[in-house]
């Protein structure tokens, strides 16, 4: 596994952190789109120097190739930069390649891949036998739907012993290829607290400052559509109610100062 560059800040060749970067540049939105465009072409570059590396050494058609991402970004949707804002398609659309001679040679576009989709696909490549209804996921070797599909998004932007105020921001989602269904279950209270304490803390204040009423509409509703997707209201809050119902137990601990300090570098907290 390798992280390559990618469209994660620092974008182009800025050799910061991500917090150094946005400070740096301020609220040049062509700039930093500009830079962005160049981290996706480095990130091309890696990913076709090691497709030529697995052909040199002979092993590329016995090798399941992979390129994702785990988000997208904004760069500049919302009065927002980067990808810790309110859900959107362009933090919730991203680009993934399967390369295995086993895999189906398309492109899918009326169809909905889901990051849960990852491993089983990655079994049945391989050939690997499992027990399918353990995951949440489906195979692309086998076969996909346009079934809507659920994402959620969590982050702690302020203390919580402030009263009133949680200092949590939360959204729910459910997406198929046409667009989502995106609700909070975060108060506006606490949104417009985060939102001011990103205007004087964050990185990125000086843009969201230059594009103050569009970080406000972007905070202010509780619920919106995105797109044209193939599902009403009712149909996305069952998809919700399902997969919370189903979710399993996991596992929740503290992180350390380094730990805490490197989320931060890369862009994850303010």
């Amino acid at each position: 596994m390798e992280r390559g560059p990618g469209g994660h800040a620092p974008y182009g060749d800025h050799t910061g952190t991500a917090v150094e970067y946005f400070e740096d540049r301020g609220g040049d939105r062509q700039t930093i789109q500009a830079d962005y465009e160049r981290s996706i072409e480095l990130d091309i570059e890696v990913f076709e120097s090691r497709i030529k590396e697995l052909a040199e050494r002979g092993i590329l058609e016995e090798t399941l190739v992979i390129y994702t991402s785990d988000h997208g970004e904004l760069l500049g949707e919302g009065g927002a930069l980067g990808h810790n804002d309110p859900m959107r398609p362009e933090l919730v659309y991203v680009p993934t390649i399967f390369r295995h001679p086993d895999v189906p040679q398309e492109t899918l576009g009326d169809t909905s891949f889901h990051h849960t989709d990852l491993f089983p696909t990655i079994l049945t490549a391989l050939g690997r036998d499992a027990d399918w209804d353990q995951f949440d996921g489906k195979s692309l070797v086998e076969a996909l739907s346009d079934t809507p599909r659920p994402c959620f998004w969590e982050n702690q932007f302020l203390p919580d012993k402030i009263p009133g105020i949680s200092g949590r921001l939360g959204y729910e989602g459910v997406w198929d290829s046409g667009g989502g269904w995106v609700r909070t279950d975060s108060s506006r209270l606490d949104r417009y607290s985060v939102l001011l304490g990103k205007l004087f803390r964050s990185s990125k204040r000086r843009y969201m400052r230059r594009h103050i009423g569009e970080c406000f509409r972007s905070h202010w509703w509780g619920q919106q559509t995105f797109g044209n997707p193939g599902f009403d209201d009712d149909q996305a809050q069952s998809v919700l109610e399902r997969a919370k119902s189903d979710a399993r137990r996991g596992e929740r601990r503290d992180l350390s100062e380094a730990e805490t300090e490197r989320l931060r570098d890369l862009g994850y907290l303010n």
